[in-house]
């Protein structure tokens, strides 16, 4: 099959880019379109292109190339406009409502929030119900009983979001959340269909947290429950305070890094059980996969486990395993997913740090065996890499740089990685022998302690951040495409200097 190819992008990486910008134009231009118009002609304009798209295919036209640009443009911007709408008209002033629990539970001054999926009576059937839109629920009171997957009846206030009115009011209109049921007062906990896997989830974390307590000192037993749980309600705010000053904060959430280790994890498992080849990382993508369930949602997650899953299924069908291509290809599906996500701060960290990874830090590395360790450039190629496209980022939404934490993730990483190990130990061990698991805790909490103590120490460091005025999107974009445009050049050129050399 050729490859489409359209000015050195491939299609995916193509399409990646004209959906950033048509959801970009559509978060200015969305409020002008009428959200009921856009629905109803949703379907015509799906069979349209639907027709364009396999009249492209089976006829063969000679600019096809430049008509399936043009289709995916007008796709792109149709779907993001039609996404970006809010619907305004089911604000109700304390009314009743029904939803699906659809994230794990934050606790806080004796009150708890989370997200829910608003359930609506089918017309067809009223005994049954229909998804509706997204809600952030704040609840009057702790509740026992609540947990991911749960139906819940209840009163309270149901307010629409104004995106414009605050930074916390568009980070939660990123996550595709249109309203907040304000002072929720819960009457009814799972009435309908009970969700067996949610309610094991609920008690592995659980049991995870108790043994963490149990073993470890306190506050090591809240940073290996995070690490473990992707939990970091108990983390106490001075120490996620320090994490966040020295630009470490990412190490408790899940992402790419825990990840990657608990799949190398899984594997030596399952080859110790004596799968092999294809069927064990067939076994270890399943593996994966209930992870990223038990640990939930969050942007990293989805991306590391999604890399993690369709590299397999590269390596399986024997395909080019081209990694800025693959992860074009997992940005636009979740992005056609949520289109708002290019404005999760979360989101956007992910997938930037992993692309100045792949793309750059390669050839930091080229420019440090050099002089340094293997090892030691490959960490530093790395944090160097993901800090340069992270950067514009962490201007935009927060105002400053940490720029500490270019040198504080070389001893972070490889640190935390062996504490997720020793962690996963600890909690399989604790059943089976609880001797070993003390022990094993005993050595943890020596390593967590030093980990505290490298952020202490980087805390300390006079100017830990540089201050930015916020960068807007024009310059966003300004910034990567000359960073990304001079990589490509001065790679291509010592490309070039090579062959001549090999030639001469």
């Amino acid at each position: 099959m050729k490859r489409f190819n359209f000015f050195y992008l491939s299609f995916f990486e193509l399409f990646s880019l004209v959906i950033v910008v048509a959801s970009i134009v559509a978060f200015y231009t969305a409020g002008s379109f009428n959200f009921h118009i856009l629905n109803r002609i949703a379907p015509i304009f799906y069979i349209l292109l639907s027709i364009v798209l396999l009249s492209i295919s089976i006829f063969k036209f000679k600019f096809n190339n430049i008509l399936f640009v043009i289709v995916l443009v007008l796709f792109s911007f149709y779907y993001t406009s039609l996404r970006y709408n809010q619907n305004d008209k089911l604000s109700q002033n304390y009314s009743n409502f029904t939803a699906c629990i659809a994230s794990d539970i934050e606790y806080k001054n004796g009150h708890s929030n989370f997200e829910g999926i608003l359930l609506e009576k089918s017309r067809n059937n009223m005994k049954q119900y229909v998804f509706g839109p997204k809600v952030m629920v704040y609840t009057d009171s702790i509740y026992s009983g609540l947990l991911r997957g749960r139906i819940i009846r209840g009163k309270g206030d149901i307010t629409f979001i104004d995106r414009k009115k605050s930074v916390y009011n568009l980070y939660l209109f990123s996550k595709n959340i249109d309203y907040t049921i304000d002072r929720a007062h819960i009457e009814n906990i799972g009435f309908l269909r009970p969700k067996n896997f949610y309610i094991m989830v609920f008690k592995l974390k659980r049991y995870i947290e108790k043994v963490c307590n149990r073993i470890l000192p306190y506050p090591h037993s809240t940073f290996a429950g995070a690490l473990l749980t992707g939990n970091r309600n108990q983390i106490p705010y001075y120490l996620s305070d320090i994490f966040k000053k020295v630009g470490t904060l990412h190490i408790l959430a899940i992402s790419g890094l825990h990840v990657g280790f608990i799949a190398g994890i899984f594997i030596i498992i399952l080859m110790l059980i004596g799968f092999r080849h294809i069927h064990l990382y067939l076994m270890a993508s399943i593996s994966i996969i209930l992870y990223a369930l038990f640990i939930g949602g969050s942007p990293s997650v989805k991306r590391a486990s999604m890399m993690f899953v369709f590299g397999v299924l590269l390596y399986i069908f024997d395909r080019d395993r081209d990694y800025v291509n693959l992860l074009a290809v997992i940005f636009t599906i979740l992005m056609l997913y949520n289109p708002r996500s290019i404005l999760n701060p979360g989101f956007l960290l992910s997938f930037f740090a992993t692309f100045g990874i792949i793309y750059l830090s390669s050839e930091i590395k080229r420019s440090l065996y050099k002089y340094i360790h293997k090892v030691l450039s490959d960490l530093i190629s790395m944090s160097i890499a993901a800090s340069i496209y992270t950067f514009p980022i962490l201007v935009s939404y927060f105002g400053s740089f940490p720029y500490i934490s270019v040198i504080a993730n070389i001893a972070v990483i490889p640190l935390t990685a062996l504490i997720l190990v020793l962690s996963i130990f600890m909690i399989v061990t604790y059943p089976i022998f609880m001797p070993l698991s003390i022990l094993i805790a005993y050595l943890n909490s020596f390593f967590i302690s030093l980990l505290f103590s490298i952020n202490v120490a980087f805390s300390y460091v006079p100017s830990i951040s540089f201050n930015f005025k916020a960068i807007d999107n024009m310059g966003v974009f300004i910034y990567y495409g000359i960073i990304t445009f001079l990589v490509y050049y001065f790679v291509k050129r010592r490309e070039n200097l090579e062959k001549f050399k090999d030639f001469a």
